[in-house]
């Protein structure tokens, strides 16, 4: 059985390049979800609506029923500011997280403008 995946904030272009990359693999299964409407839907086989916004009072005990629901076993995320999130509270979070360093969000953002021209 693969490993599902699950990768918040699956609109933005980051989020794309990886679901193009794993969305065949042998070992995971890679799920999209975003916390705003977006064409994160159109793009991602299987696709998660209505996650609430982080800063929302219940946003961590939405996440873990939704890692509970769909057995989830790894988190990506997608945004500097809920990468930064994850982390602060990831003691809370019930599954494993692959989140990306600052460093690292920085490098692929380079790439994808050095591609545009």
């Amino acid at each position: 059985m693969k490993k599902r995946v699950l990768l918040i904030n699956c609109g933005m272009m980051v989020a794309t390049y990886i679901n193009t990359e794993l969305k065949n693999n042998d070992e995971f299964e890679i799920w999209g979800s975003s916390t705003y409407e977006n064409h994160g839907k159109y793009i991602f086989e299987n696709y998660i609506d209505n996650l609430p916004n982080m800063n929302e009072e219940n946003f961590i005990e939405v996440l873990n029923n939704i890692i509970k629901e769909y057995n989830f076993k790894f988190i990506m995320a997608e945004h500097d500011d809920l990468v930064l999130f994850l982390q602060e509270n990831k003691e809370k979070i019930n599954a494993t997280m692959f989140l990306q360093t600052m460093k690292q969000h920085y490098l692929a953002d380079i790439k994808v403008k050095h591609m545009k021209n």
